[in-house]
């Protein structure tokens, strides 16, 4: 099941994140490091919510006590797909949501190739870098928020909205902090953008991915996860 629905979000991302590319071109032809970092985190991103939906145990109050394995099996694989789906719909947010605060156009940037000193790039590496870690960061999230036991749909799904919320408020707030005061002289959206430095993209990543395992960690163990 994971494996299918890892196929899944790849398709996804096709579909409605890295909209318009050619894959096969971008990674294959042009060597695209940057489309294959959003890959990368869109896939993280989805194991992610996978592991935290499959990690936990179905209460048996919500099947009932005399429930089978098999009937247990069936719950709880039916709510990992759920959340799931709804995972991939907050990634999808998350994407649009990180385009409209750019200024900067990343999947443009991502996809445009040029040359410097008659060598060919495929493509910004550094802007999919960066992409791509919010992605995975949004996934650690996403996993603080399937993690833990099933308890009810009514639990489940207000704590999955309430901190999915929270995530795609918080890290592009977290974002605009390390831009403009932790990192301020460092200037990281012309680093990354104009320069097209790869060093410039793993600092936002690892600067999300940081804060996003804090948030995670924190909200699991709020819910006993």
């Amino acid at each position: 099941l994971s494996i299918l629905l890892l196929r899944f979000s790849g398709w996804i991302n096709d579909r409605f994140i890295l909209r318009g590319f050619e894959n096969q071109k971008e990674l294959v032809q042009d060597r695209n490091i940057g489309a294959g970092a959003v890959l990368a985190g869109t896939y993280i991103a989805s194991g992610l919510v996978l592991a935290g939906a499959l990690g936990g145990r179905v209460d048996p109050e919500v099947i009932g006590a005399g429930a089978g394995a098999g009937e247990r099996l069936l719950h709880g694989l039916a709510s990992a797909g759920v959340f799931f789906v709804l995972g991939q719909v907050v990634l999808i947010i998350y994407g649009r949501l990180y385009e409209a605060l750019s200024k900067h156009h990343p999947l443009a940037a991502i996809e445009a190739d040029y040359e410097v000193d008659g060598v060919f790039f495929g493509g910004n590496g550094a802007a999919g870098i960066a992409l791509g870690g919010n992605f995975a960061a949004m996934g650690i999230v996403l996993w603080g928020a399937t993690a833990g036991d099933f308890t009810s749909w009514t639990t489940n799904l207000a704590n999955f909205g309430a901190i999915a919320a929270a995530g795609l408020v918080l890290l592009p707030l977290w974002r605009i902090f390390v831009e403009h005061v932790l990192m301020r002289k460092a200037d990281l959206p012309r680093e990354i953008y104009e320069k097209r430095n790869p060093n410039a993209g793993l600092v936002e990543t690892i600067t999300l991915i940081g804060f996003a395992t804090v948030l995670a960690v924190l909200t699991a163990a709020g819910r006993g996860g």
